[in-house]
């Protein structure tokens, strides 16, 4: 009873009396004291990121939205605004902007439930397209036993590429249909063990985790594909003071329905702040940039604590980004090492890497610094 009542996330802090329980009467008295949460909430943050670059974002929402416990929000983030400073064209800002409903205990049980409404621009660093997308999603999430966490997402959407004016169709892939609004149901189920002992700053434990992306096209055939990703993490302590982290993460992506292809704005990307570090986002590979339909990424990172909420870093990259897992080779491979500082904050850590290419290819410069809020595993 009393992990229930904290479980329902409605007050900060819960103290429970018992009165002639110690005494052995027949009747014993409990008592509850509770503080609820304040129910309106508001937030406004703004920073610099790699793969964001310079963006903007609020969130503001109610806890206890018609006394219901249930959590009503709507949230906004511009990206990529110092596009818009430089050139002067908004072309290439992104921003996404949701309101949603979160139900903790779906029928009074154990299921949490979100039900949102979305549109958003997709805006990728050192790409040649950006993507518009409207529509409304739904996710169940559990946990039936310790450590391990089920989730199942859906999702109705519609999608439009569009490419730089400087873009010919033979560069975009040849699908000329890409050009047009693409309207798609997906069905996403998820799976997941994670014992690690913080979810902020972990220093131990594992995280294990799958998740299969089925899209159906209504009215085309593009975006008829299955989309499976996977991502292992390990995270050792052998001094108090020095962590180990690394990680494992896996994808393929397979059409179907008579699909030949998948658009640019479903492929994978490797490069940059996320998984390959030393690399410009989303470009491990700088002579191919229309992304890939396999990817394999890893990385292994040493974390010293300084003292005074400064950590050290040093790490180490690896990726392959391909159409396919059969003509697997060495040379497939890019590599890069490197290192930098973090300043550990209560919300999680914020950085400054560098990273070198360890096969650097003609043409191509040493190294690429990263800016980074929070650890990418």
């Amino acid at each position: 009873t009393m992990k229930n009542i904290r479980d329902l996330g409605l007050f900060s802090s819960v103290r429970f009396r018992t009165i002639g329980l110690r005494e052995k009467r027949d009747t014993v008295h409990l008592y509850i004291e509770g503080t609820e949460k304040k129910p309106f909430y508001g937030s406004v943050g703004g920073g610099y990121q790699s793969d964001k670059e310079a963006f903007v974002n609020a969130r503001a929402g109610d806890r206890n939205l018609f006394g219901l416990n249930r959590e009503g929000y709507i949230s906004g983030e511009i990206s990529r605004i110092d596009e818009l400073w430089e050139s002067g064209d908004f072309k290439k800002v992104g921003f996404r902007g949701e309101s949603g409903i979160i139900e903790p205990r779906l029928f009074a049980s154990r299921i949490r439930g979100v039900l949102q409404v979305f549109g958003e621009k997709e805006s990728e660093p050192n790409q040649m397209w950006t993507a518009t997308a409207y529509g409304i999603s739904g996710a169940l999430t559990a946990t039936p036993m310790k450590n391990i966490v089920i989730g199942l997402g859906s999702s109705y959407e519609q999608r439009k590429l569009n490419f730089d004016d400087n873009v010919t169709l033979s560069d975009s892939l040849d699908i000329e249909d890409d050009l047009l609004p693409r309207n798609a149901v997906t069905v996403k189920p998820s799976v997941a063990w994670d014992n690690r002992d913080s979810f902020t700053r972990p220093r131990k434990g594992i995280f294990a985790g799958s998740a299969v992306e089925i899209s159906k096209s209504i009215g085309s055939i593009d975006d008829n594909f299955i989309k499976t990703q996977m991502e292992l993490r390990g995270y050792i302590t052998p001094l108090r003071a020095l962590t180990f982290a690394g990680v494992v993460r896996g994808g393929y992506l397979m059409p179907y329905g008579g699909a030949k292809d998948v658009p640019a704005d479903q492929r994978f990307y490797l490069g940059g702040r996320n998984d390959v570090r030393g690399y410009k986002e989303n470009l491990l590979n700088p002579s191919d940039s229309s992304g890939g339909y396999t990817s394999l990424s890893a990385s292994i990172e040493a974390r010293l604590d300084m003292g005074f909420n400064v950590e050290l870093a040093a790490f180490g990259d690896a990726g392959r980004l391909e159409d396919d897992f059969v003509s697997a080779s060495a040379d497939q491979f890019r590599f890069s090492a490197g290192c930098g500082i973090r300043y550990i904050t209560p919300i999680g850590p914020i950085g400054i890497l560098y990273g070198w290419k360890i096969d650097r290819r003609p043409g191509e410069r040493p190294g690429e610094f990263h800016f980074s809020i929070g650890y990418i595993f």
